[in-house]
């Protein structure tokens, strides 16, 4: 089958709280793919980042430091939802015959770039995308600038700067995340704001 890939940016609003969210450059979300063609991917925020071996196993549960349970989140009443809950706050990744998504945009005024509270920020933790419950695929967010190796030496309280990070590694080696680096490459893009970026292929 075909690899996953898809790019994550988080960025901090010019006013107010929360964080710019952007996915984009995406692929092999098809409906071939999808175990449920009209449902989607599903797509967190998870409570760690990805274990040794790229394991997404060991990501752990949805991020939700204000303890708003597993309940289904009613996107009319995001307030109530998991912090960590993208889609279900901002609907899932709905697949094409391509494979190809368009670009998706919004503002999440729960989540947190802030690395002073260690319980609610975002940074150093990592997006899961679900195929109908099955991790299909995991990366770290990162701050920007900071490669995935150097980046499990850091606490979260070092981890903002100001560019956004993309990175990828070879399709043709299955089952990794953004740990693998040494096999693939870092690009950098300038950011006017604070930012940080998980960016992932994933081949199975």
């Amino acid at each position: 089958m075909g690899g996953y890939k898809a790019k994550f940016e988080f960025k901090a609003p010019s006013k107010g709280t929360g964080a710019h969210v952007t996915i984009s450059d995406t692929k092999g979300f098809s409906t071939e793919a999808a175990v449920l063609k009209d449902v989607g991917f599903e797509y967190h925020i998870h409570v760690k980042p990805v274990g040794p071996n790229n394991d997404c196993a060991a990501t752990g549960g949805h991020l939700d430091p204000t303890k708003k349970g597993m309940a289904k989140c009613n996107r009319q009443k995001p307030d109530e939802c998991q912090e960590g809950d993208l889609s279900g706050k901002h609907g899932n990744l709905i697949p094409t015959e391509s494979g190809s998504l368009e670009t998706v945009t919004y503002l999440d005024k729960s989540l947190h770039l802030d690395t002073t509270d260690p319980e609610t920020t975002i940074v150093g933790r990592s997006v899961v995308i679900h195929n109908n419950g099955a991790r299909i695929a995991c990366a770290d967010i990162l701050p920007a600038g900071t490669s995935p190796l150097s980046a499990a030496n850091l606490d979260s309280s070092s981890m903002v700067q100001n560019q956004t990070q993309a990175i990828q590694t070879p399709a043709s080696q299955p089952n990794y995340g953004s740990h693998l680096v040494p096999t693939g490459h870092i690009a950098m893009m300038a950011s006017g704001i604070v930012a940080v970026a998980a960016t992932f292929v994933i081949s199975f």
